[in-house]
């Protein structure tokens, strides 16, 4: 009997310890079901603030980036985020504009645009002609597409006062979007954007020859950088960025809107600012592309078309990229990445019969401006610089 007995208890101590080690698996799988998302979600959560820190959504690594001689900058045209393009982000989110685009801007250093319409819910609409508004959330787009700057100084910055432009502000900040052009006074307007890329420190400066009623700024005021002649402010602020700076871009709104060609002002403002230490002019505002041309190694666009905008005719819809390798001697390569609008304003890089449309109008207006632009593969290219000759 106390065999039997002890045979009962020692089966009931190896049933219990077996129900134990049982309970503790159980315990621990359920707390890595637990666990494992939490902590999974922690790291992500970090991944994100550590892309949000650095510039262009880089991951920072332990040693800096080695400092590159030459710069691969992109530059668009207008991007307004109001009408049809709100419709299109109200629908689809802020990322729809430029789903088309992204694969291309995000291989940039640095990507370049003009921000066509304040990003606001407040303000008050200024009695113009054309207002545009988009929402705040329409940066988030900005961003997600790889565009790292934008230029405020236009015709419609204020288009809802300096309430409006104080929201625009503060959304680009928030998201680390470089801008300049505009600002809450005369010194914030004309204060060049400051940006980094590969290892180079980048002033891009943003000026406007539309300054509608209530969009002139002073000391106490906000408004635009103007273009408006004696030409002095704008030279001076570009010398003194060819000082403090690797390298100089410039930005311009002006031009007659639905024209071809640039004015002689704007050619003469143009070789003023690349004279002055400019190393790239852009500009934007007739909606429409007009022409390249080549000064002293140097590139100027005179309009690269609208970007993301909603459009009514075949030429408003036709713009382009300008991709272009950039070293302190000048321009080592151009490239012209052809893009048509959709009706609601979204771009999309084109190929083939579409491509050839859009870069032989471009190649014939360019022709006029003493450029030459080279058609391959869908592509325009500029193999030779005015007044050198030689193959870049």
């Amino acid at each position: 009997m106390d065999f039997i007995k002890e045979k009962k208890r020692t089966r009931m101590k190896r049933n219990l310890t077996y129900l134990v080690g049982v309970g503790i698996i159980a315990v621990a799988v359920a707390a890595l079901f637990i666990l494992v998302p939490w902590l999974s979600q922690i790291f992500e959560a970090k991944a994100v603030s550590d892309i949000a820190a650095t510039p262009s959504g880089q991951m920072e690594t332990d040693e800096e980036a080695p400092q590159r001689d030459e710069i691969r900058v992109m530059v668009v045209g207008d991007v307004m985020l109001d009408r049809k393009v709100k419709a299109l982000i109200e629908e689809m989110g802020p990322t729809a504009p430029f789903a088309g685009v992204k694969d291309i801007l995000e291989k940039a250093d640095i990507a370049l645009a003009n921000l066509e319409s304040p990003l606001a819910v407040g303000g008050k609409r200024l009695v113009k002609d054309v207002t545009f508004r988009g929402s705040p959330l329409a940066a988030e787009g900005i961003k997600w597409a790889g565009i790292d700057y934008v230029s405020l100084a236009n015709n419609h910055a204020l288009d809802y006062g300096s309430e409006a432009l104080a929201e625009t502000l503060a959304s680009l900040d928030d998201l680390k979007i470089a801008h300049s052009g505009a600002g809450m006074n005369i010194e914030e307007a004309f204060r060049p954007a400051e940006l980094e890329a590969a290892g180079n420190r980048v002033a891009v400066l943003a000026f406007t020859q539309i300054v509608p009623n209530g969009f002139m700024p002073d000391e106490k005021r906000a408004g635009v950088a103007f273009a408006r002649p004696p030409f002095d402010p704008i030279i001076q602020e570009i010398k003194k960025a060819r000082d403090d700076f690797d390298y100089v871009l410039v930005s311009y709104h002006f031009g007659m809107e639905y024209k071809d060609y640039p004015l002689a002002y704007q050619r003469t403002l143009a070789k003023l600012s690349i004279d002055s230490g400019a190393d790239l002019v852009f500009a934007h505002h007739p909606h429409v592309i007009q022409g390249i041309e080549t000064y002293k190694g140097k590139v100027i666009a005179y309009s690269l078309g609208d970007f993301v905008f909603d459009h009514f005719s075949r030429k408003t819809g036709e713009a382009f990229i300008l991709d272009l390798m950039i070293d302190k001697a000048g321009t080592k390569s151009i490239e012209i990445i052809p893009v048509y609008l959709a009706n609601n304003g979204s771009p999309a890089v084109v190929q083939g019969e579409e491509a050839e449309v859009i870069l032989k109008r471009l190649s014939a207006i360019s022709k006029g401006l003493g450029t030459e632009i080279i058609i391959k593969d869908s592509i325009g290219h500029i193999d030779k610089m005015e007044g050198d000759g030689e193959d870049i």
